[in-house]
C-alpha cells in the first residue's frame, strides 16, 4: 500500500472520528466544581527549570540543565529566570489560592539543595 495512501487513511479516520465525537458530546465552554466528584482534588504542578529562574543565586550550582540550556541546543533559551518562582512564589501562592487550587506539586532544584554535588 503506497505510504501517501496511509497518510490519507489516517487523516480521514481522524477526521470521521473527530466528527463523530463532535456530534455525541456537547461541547462544554466552561465547568463547576459541581460537575466533579466531591473527593477530585484540584490541582497543578510546575517543573523547577521551567519556573524558578535564580540561577546561580543563593548558593546553587550549575545544573546539567543549566550545562544543556547553554550549550547551543536551544537558541539561546534558558532556565536562569524562568518564570522568575523563586522570587515571586508569594504571588503564585495567591493565584493558586484565587483560582482554587487544592493542591500544588513543584520541585526543587538538587543543585540548590546540593550545590557541590554529592558533599553537604
Amino acid at each position: 500500500m503506497p505510504k501517501y495512501f496511509v497518510r490519507l487513511l489516517a487523516l480521514a479516520l481522524v477526521l470521521v472520528t473527530g466528527n463523530v465525537g463532535f456530534l455525541i458530546f456537547d461541547v462544554v465552554d466552561e465547568y463547576g466544581r459541581d460537575d466533579f466528584p466531591a473527593e477530585f482534588v484540584f490541582g497543578s504542578g510546575t517543573s523547577v527549570y521551567q519556573v524558578e529562574g535564580a540561577a546561580l543565586e543563593d548558593g546553587r550550582s550549575f545544573s546539567i540543565w543549566d550545562a544543556y540550556a547553554h550549550s547551543g541546543f536551544c537558541d539561546g533559551a534558558n532556565g536562569d529566570i524562568a518564570c522568575d518562582g523563586y522570587h515571586k512564589y508569594k504571588e503564585d501562592i495567591e493565584l493558586m489560592v484565587e483560582t482554587g487550587l487544592e493542591a500544588y506539586r513543584f520541585s526543587i532544584s538538587w543543585s540548590r539543595l546540593i550545590p557541590n554535588g554529592r558533599d553537604p
